[in-house]
């Protein structure tokens, strides 16, 4: 197979028999939808069977979206792109994919899934509201592979404190987004603590917070007889590079007021 790359000249696969070729129709060309534009916000879109679309663009809230056969991918080669929907249904062999296994979604580019609604839906009461369903369908998701992504404390930790050491080396980066379990007792839900990561050393051990800790997070070892029973606080990354989410409805917003201590 030869390809023209324009401005480029021509190309062809080292390997045709290990290649793989698609026909792909773009998300952010007017001709993959009849020439009559792209979808807009509010619009029910359909991808049939045959059909396999490239998701090169970020879209608007949409009302529906029925993979019917066909295919819809994330392109890897853009930074962001986040696909927004009230329900999103694969049926009748439908596939949504962001990376695969074989060729994970690239480190440097973030996929994002934002479903839209309320929980007083009425729509699709088998699935339910603000849902990715899959009857006779492929959901595939591979983000960028993390060899540890979540440890313990190697020491007790102060409230103030903006520096924390973990027991084992991670690979996470500045910007990333962190917890801290608490250590508390039963009544301590509250001391969850999320943070940013402002630095972090060259051997993955030691980090540095963007804020100070709110709570103390405790790291100890207690001997019981010839028994040593450790106490850590867990700490977790939170960042990955697929990332599905749900907005808050405000209408639907209730604040239920704090136990007594």
């Amino acid at each position: 197979m030869t390809l023209e790359v324009p401005s480029q000249g021509y190309a062809r696969a080292a390997d045709e028999a290990a290649s793989a070729f698609y026909y792909i129709d773009r998300w952010s060309s007017i001709w993959t939808w009849g020439g009559l534009g792209t979808p807009l916000q509010g619009e029910f879109i359909v991808i049939t069977e045959g059909q396999t679309i490239l998701l090169d663009v970020s879209t608007p809230v949409l009302a529906f979206l029925l993979v019917k056969g066909g295919k819809l991918m994330f392109d890897g080669d853009a930074s962001e792109i986040e696909l927004q929907s009230k329900y999103i249904l694969l049926v009748e062999g439908g596939q949504l994919e962001i990376g695969t296994e074989e060729e994970p979604y690239p480190e440097e580019s973030k996929a994002m899934i934002t479903m839209h609604g309320n929980v007083r839906c009425i729509e699709m009461p088998i699935f339910g509201c603000k849902v990715i369903g899959v009857r006779n369908g492929t959901l595939d998701l591979h983000g960028a592979y993390v060899p540890v992504t979540w440890t313990h404390l190697a020491d007790t930790v102060q409230a103030g404190a903006t520096e924390i050491t973990l027991k084992q080396p991670v690979s996470w980066k500045v910007g990333d987004h962190i917890a801290l379990a608490t250590t508390s007792d039963r009544s301590s839900m509250k001391e969850n603590e999320e943070h940013h990561i402002a630095a972090i050393s060259a051997d993955g051990y030691t980090i540095t917070l963007e804020k100070p800790l709110k709570y103390m997070h405790i790291s100890i070892e207690q001997t019981f007889g010839d028994r040593v029973v450790e106490s850590r606080g867990e700490v977790g990354l939170l960042t990955r590079n697929i990332l599905i989410k749900g907005t808050m409805n405000e209408a639907f917003t209730e604040v239920l007021p704090a136990c007594e201590q």
